[in-house]
C-alpha cells in the first residue's frame, strides 16, 4: 500500500508541477483528469488495506 501512495503522490506531485501553458492543451487536461480520477477511484482500496479488510 505504501508504494502505491507513494507513486499516486510522486504522479499528483508531477501534474502539479507541470506548466501552465502545457496544462491547458487537451493532451495536459486529459492527464491531470486521470490523475484525479484515479486518486479517487484507488482511495477505496486504500480504506480496505488501512483497515485490513483486504484479504489477499
Amino acid at each position: 500500500m505504501a508504494f502505491f501512495r507513494r507513486l499516486m503522490s510522486e504522479w499528483s506531485q508531477e501534474m502539479d508541477e507541470m506548466p501552465e501553458a502545457e496544462r491547458r492543451t487537451a493532451k495536459g487536461k486529459a492527464a491531470v483528469a486521470t490523475c484525479k480520477q484515479c486518486a479517487r477511484y484507488l482511495e477505496p482500496l486504500f480504506k480496505l488495506c488501512k483497515n485490513k479488510f483486504l484479504v489477499v
